[in-house]
């Protein structure tokens, strides 16, 4: 099947100006690929338990006001009110204490 669309010149040059200069103005964003977007290696996988058990294991090894420091130093009052994001943070603040 063959559909012809007669337009007259005029037209047909004012319809390619507006797709050329929407092509420059519109920003067409493609579908990121899994290979782009390496997050998950950037921030490694903490769990909260992960974290919760190094900071006890520093209690009981009488750090507990380094332990109550590092945590206020998030901003926050207790540990499960730090972001899931700054977890691996914490834990590596919490290397250092030992």
């Amino acid at each position: 099947m063959k559909i012809t669309i007669e337009l007259p010149d005029e037209l047909a040059k004012a319809l390619l100006d507006i797709a050329k200069v929407l092509a420059q103005h519109i920003k067409i964003e493609e579908e990121p690929k899994a290979e782009e977007h390496p997050k998950a290696e950037e921030h490694p996988k903490v769990k909260l338990e992960e974290v919760r058990a190094k900071l006890a294991e520093l209690s009981r090894a009488g750090k507990r006001d380094a332990v109550k420091d590092l945590i206020q130093s998030f901003g926050v009052q207790r540990l499960t009110d730090i972001p899931k994001e700054k977890l691996p943070a914490v834990l590596e603040k919490a290397k250092e204490i030992a």
